[in-house]
């Protein structure tokens, strides 16, 4: 992102850096070659979505897939390792017979293809760290129950496998958004849009989910756009 000038901006990326993982180019071409050659581990379209969120810096400053010095040490201090709070672990343990005989094939420096149910590639992930996934212990330290009628408990216990997967990614290909993919804006272009053509100061803004606004929503939203005003 060095075309970016974040210094000239009054609010920085998070963790003071935009992740740029999207490959183009030469590069996407030469990857895409490689990714013949690599193991190939199947994702659901919420990781294939994760998959995207990474690369194009919506999750900065992660690169990948936590490490599992990072993924206990925000389940238990809310903050990286490094010191860089953030409040969920971002994790992949894949499930699914075909993807557990894959995963005991592989070795830390390993780098391996990451594809959605049409078996095409979408990402590559160079193994930084394989270790056990204890679900009881994400369920008890994110949600302080493991009663998977907590919808939460339930998606760990249904979506997460055994072992999990650390490491940078390199986006290959992009979901298309149908009718909303001319609205489609990644960070960079929100950046520009707003510090840049627009001269904000400060923005507010908030994530629509799978669940309907509550009261807790409400009031984070509200303190939220409160300090925006104070600041503006």
């Amino acid at each position: 992102m060095s075309e970016i000038n974040f210094a000239s901006f009054p609010q920085k990326p998070h963790g003071g850096k935009l992740v740029n993982g999207v490959l183009t180019g030469i590069e996407l071409e030469k990857a895409m070659e490689k990714a013949k050659e690599l193991p190939m581990i199947m994702v659901d379209l919420e990781a294939v979505i994760t998959l995207e969120m990474i690369a194009t810096g919506v999750l900065s400053p992660n690169e990948g897939f936590m490490v599992e010095e990072d993924y206990i040490s925000v389940l238990t201090e809310g903050r990286l390792k490094n010191g860089v709070v953030w409040p969920v672990p971002l994790s992949f343990a894949p499930i699914g017979d075909r993807n557990k005989e894959v995963i005991k094939t592989l070795s830390v420096g390993d780098e391996v293809v990451l594809a959605d149910e049409t078996k095409e590639p979408v990402a590559i992930l160079k193994l930084d760290d394989i270790f056990h996934y204890e679900r009881d212990f994400r369920a008890t330290h994110l949600f302080g129950t493991k009663d998977r009628k907590h919808p939460g408990v339930d998606s760990i216990y249904r979506r997460m496998g055994d072992t999990a997967l650390g490491g940078p990614i390199q986006l290959l290909r992009r979901v298309h958004w149908g009718p909303f993919e001319n609205l489609r804006m990644e960070p960079k272009d929100t950046w520009k849009l707003f510090y840049e053509q627009k001269k904000f100061h400060s923005v507010g803004g908030f994530i629509t989910g799978a669940n309907p606004l509550h009261r807790g929503h409400e009031y984070i939203h509200r303190n939220a756009l409160e300090e925006v005003l104070v600041q503006n």
